[in-house]
């Protein structure tokens, strides 16, 4: 501890605040300064004393073996001198601040100069670059100086605390002045010589294009371009007065501005080359639409004589010549709008797109149309041909039944043969008629030939099932009639029993009877009967 407070009184305080008092500190800074020095003054007047005696009488106590004495006496000590140690580092950093602000300062003096020569040397070499903000630039930076000349006096009069504040809105006003100057030059370029020289050329182009037949969907194309020259002359004023970001922002507006202008023109230049290039290729195509429409309608108003058309065909076809109408209109419209150089070739153009649009689509529903129709005479030939190839098929069932010399056939085959009858003698009928509707034939074909079909299945069963009981009963007369045994007894009696059934016209019970009674008489002889008929069947 005796050691430690040694270096604190070696601390060169006293040298340090004789340098600091050769700057001529000043307001703020000399009233800091002096009460570091008060400070300073009365620990060493008022506190060295004490301390050195307390380190003494420590000593001594120690020496007399009073330890509890000792060591409060050492520890109010140490309290003291890290007391003293702490305001110490506190006055040794403030005075260190003194000499740190000064040297800053002067640097900044220096630098500030270096700027100020630089900015000043910018404005009169390219003045031409600024415009009239020139002025208003050259007054900031006046009024910067003055603030500098105040700083620079505040600092050689070593009030350094006043100085700083002063510094930082120096810094602030610097670095925006140097961002005017770096960002003005472009800004103003943009409005002197970029924006008007567009203008120009926009304008006498604008004029040219007038004179060529060209229109525009802007009607007030020319408004559009006084209105930017207008918004030119106020970004200029905004420039004049330093209001740079709002310059920025009106120079977007123009810009943008100046490019809608180009591009409207430009639309037209290209609208009106992809007008001239498709002009022709667009009326033919009207035209031949229009003669392939009133072809269609010729050919559904003579089918409609003799078929019904039932999908809407002629109304449809209607429609589309009310379109094809409303497209040549529009064409037509157009086309004397370019005659008289009043066409706006953009418009012209989107009429254009959309016709070839609506052009294909009709001409495939027209495709779509005629070949629905197309069929119909083809159609009735094969729907007469179906029919008599019906009534064929059904004469042929006639003719087989007759054949077999059956004793008869059961009223419900007779009904079912008279219902497939009748509904070819209909369907020959509707097809007879002036006017047919292909699709109600269309479907009577099909319930028919379904109903045929399983007329024929009915009398293909009929046929073999009366033809296999007729062969069965001729065989077990032949060979069992005559024995007498008790098989041959319930063959003969099955005999007698299927041939009441055949006589009724029951010939599948008939079959069954008589071949229930043959098979336990003499197992697979059935068997052999009826693969022998199916063989020879069709040569029967």
């Amino acid at each position: 501890m005796e050691n430690n407070f040694t270096k604190i009184k070696a601390l060169p305080l006293e040298q340090h605040f004789n340098q600091i008092a050769k700057l001529n500190l000043n307001g703020e800074s000399l009233k800091q300064f002096n009460n570091y020095q008060n400070i300073y003054k009365k620990i060493e007047k008022d506190h060295f004393d004490d301390i050195d005696n307390k380190i003494s009488s420590i000593k001594q106590d120690t020496k007399n073996l009073n330890f509890m004495k000792t060591n409060r006496e050492y520890q109010n000590c140490f309290n003291d001198v890290a007391n003293v140690n702490n305001q110490f580092k506190g006055i040794q950093k403030g005075l260190d601040e003194f000499k740190h602000l000064n040297k800053q300062h002067q640097k900044v003096i220096v630098n500030l100069n270096d700027k100020f020569k630089q900015i000043n040397k910018k404005l009169l070499n390219d003045n031409y670059a600024y415009g009239n903000s020139i002025h208003k630039l050259n007054d900031v930076l006046n009024e910067i100086k003055k603030d500098f000349d105040h700083f620079v006096s505040l600092t050689d009069s070593g009030d350094y605390k006043t100085s700083e504040e002063l510094l930082k809105k120096l810094s602030f006003r610097v670095k925006n002045l140097e961002k005017w100057v770096a960002k003005i030059p472009s800004l103003y370029r943009s409005i002197s010589t970029e924006y008007p020289e567009q203008i120009d050329e926009i304008s006498r182009g604008y004029d040219e294009m007038v004179k060529a037949g060209y229109q525009f969907p802007e009607k007030g194309m020319g408004s559009a371009i006084d209105y930017v020259n207008k918004q030119i002359k106020k970004s200029s004023s905004s420039l004049t007065n330093l209001k740079i970001e709002q310059t920025q922002n009106m120079n977007k507006e123009i810009e943008t501005l100046i490019n809608q202008l180009y591009d409207s023109m430009e639309q037209e230049i290209k609208a009106k080359r992809s007008v001239k290039k498709d002009v022709d290729i667009v009326s033919s195509f009207i035209i031949h639409a229009q003669h392939q429409n009133y072809s269609l309608m010729s050919e559904l108003k003579n089918l409609s004589k003799n078929y019904d058309l039932e999908h809407q065909e002629i109304s449809t076809t209607r429609q589309l010549s009310e379109q094809l109408k409303r497209i040549d209109e529009i064409n037509q419209k157009d086309l004397q709008d370019m005659a008289s150089n009043d066409a706006i070739y953009s418009e012209v153009l989107s009429h254009q797109s959309s016709a070839k649009h609506d052009l294909s689509q009709i001409e495939t529903q027209q495709r779509q149309i005629h070949k629905s129709v197309s069929g119909l005479n083809h159609a009735e030939n094969k729907a007469r041909n179906q029919v008599e190839q019906f009534d064929l098929e059904m004469h042929n069932i006639k003719r087989q039944i007759e054949r077999l010399n059956l004793p008869g056939v059961k009223k419900d085959y007779i009904d079912s043969y008279n219902v497939v009858n009748n509904e070819i003698k209909k369907l020959a009928q509707v097809m007879n008629q002036s006017k047919i509707s292909m699709d109600d034939i269309n479907k009577r074909l099909v319930i028919v030939k379904k109903h045929l079909n399983a007329l024929e299945d009915t009398t293909e069963q009929l046929i073999d099932s009366a033809m296999l009981a007729e062969r069965v009963i001729q065989y077990t007369n032949r060979f069992h009639a005559a024995r007498n045994n008790k098989k041959d007894e319930a063959v003969s009696k099955a005999n007698f029993e299927a041939q009441k059934l055949f006589e009724d016209y029951e010939y599948e019970q008939s079959l069954d009877r008589i071949v229930t009674a043959l098979d336990r008489a003499e197992p697979n002889k059935f068997k052999e009967i009826e693969n022998y008929y199916y063989a020879n069947k069709d040569n029967q």
